[in-house]
């Protein structure tokens, strides 16, 4: 009985000890995720951009961000429907950039029968371009047709929803205006929640960096 007893006691000793192996695990990859995030630039919003404007908006944004950039003109009635779309995506992942580019002020102007067409973008690297979305998608498409053929290429990749509520807007393209600081603040203190649970030699050791 009493070998029975040890042998169960030592069972539950190994388990209690593996779930708190896990659970260190996943607050320390939880910490990560929140500090590179919390160095991201935060959007929120469509960017109108001109001719002029379009190389910049791509090249000049961080390595990290995705930017998708939306070729379109206000006579097509499914590019309509993309802006929409994109407003409600814009909102939802605050780290992806959107812009959005009238077709006849393009560099190299697009038939109007290829409209809406998309171009995702990543470190000024081309990643993929969707013509005519509606032959993907269909005409009758919503954000969530978008948000899945996105993250087929892997835009939406870290999501910042369940953490911060979704903003309505943006005080600049970058972090450090009002909205930039109020969303590091909150990685902050998820960041100092997490931490709470290693011990000091833990955060040293992993975080000291």
């Amino acid at each position: 009985a009493e070998v029975a007893k040890s042998e169960a006691e030592a069972q539950e000793e190994a388990e209690a000890e593996a779930e708190e192996d896990f659970l260190k695990s996943f607050r320390e990859a939880r910490i990560r995720e929140l500090q590179s995030a919390s160095t991201q630039p935060v959007f929120g919003n469509i960017y109108e951009v001109t001719a002029h404007e379009y190389a910049d908006a791509i090249d000049r944004c961080d390595p990290r961000v995705y930017v998708v950039v939306h070729i379109y003109e206000d006579f097509v009635k499914e590019c309509g429907r993309m802006n929409r779309c994109m407003e409600e995506l814009a909102r939802s992942y605050t780290n992806v950039k959107f812009v959005r580019l009238r077709s006849s002020e393009s560099p190299s102007p697009f038939d109007p029968v290829t409209l809406p067409t998309l171009c995702v973008y990543k470190a000024g690297d081309i990643c993929n371009s969707f013509v005519r979305i509606q032959d993907t998608v269909g005409s009758n498409f919503s954000s969530d047709d978008i948000e899945w053929m996105l993250n087929q290429e892997g835009v939406f990749e870290s999501r910042q929803s369940g953490i911060l509520n979704k903003p309505t807007t943006v005080s600049d393209n970058f972090v450090g205006g009002q909205n930039g600081n109020e969303y590091r603040a909150r990685y902050a203190a998820e960041i100092g929640e997490l931490a709470a649970g290693l011990s000091d030699e833990e955060w040293d050791s992993d975080f000291e960096n």
